[in-house]
């Protein structure tokens, strides 16, 4: 799993798209959380740095690593960060999450929110059983997802792109 936040996502994307570490990879996850990539990236550098739109990149990705899951959580008020519009695919799936009160930092400290991990998590035994699922089945799917302190995290555990704060725990 590579889980970054925002410049974070515009550095993994570029990653996946370019890097050769990916090729040997037999199952890519990427979260994304106040992703800038379409409302600053896409829209006024369009076929710069990026293909010009979401799909495009989304299908490039996939393309490279066959096993490609994109998950973007968002805030309704992130002065950055936006829904990405990601394709409607069954490796794909986006999550908005409503901190009405988080007016002034709204960007800022979305690993720490409880609602985004729950809307990770949730999305995750989504993709994995094929459906809408309750959040207790998690555990029954024999996979954890936990919290993890980022300036501790054991670079093992994944590739480390931004600031990391998921592990999956089997």
């Amino acid at each position: 799993i590579i889980a970054s936040h925002s410049l974070g996502t515009v550095i993994a994307i570029d990653s996946l798209l370019r890097s050769d570490i990916w090729r040997d990879a037999r199952s890519v996850t990427l979260l994304t959380a106040g992703s800038p990539l379409r409302r600053f990236f896409v829209r006024f550098f369009p076929e710069y740095i990026f293909p010009a739109s979401i799909e495009t990149i989304f299908r490039q990705v996939t393309t490279r690593t066959p096993q490609f899951r994109w998950l973007n959580i968002y805030r309704v008020w992130d002065y950055v960060g936006t829904r990405l519009h990601l394709p409607r695919a069954a490796n794909a799936r986006e999550k908005r999450i409503f901190r009405w009160w988080k007016l002034a930092s709204s960007h800022l400290n979305y690993w720490p929110d409880r609602s985004v991990f729950k809307a990770a998590t949730s999305m995750l035994v989504e993709m994995d059983k094929g459906g809408v699922n309750t959040e207790s089945e998690l555990h029954e799917s024999g996979c954890k997802l936990r919290c993890i302190d980022p300036y501790n995290a054991s670079v093992g555990v994944m590739y480390k792109v931004g600031v990391a704060v998921f592990a999956i725990v089997a």
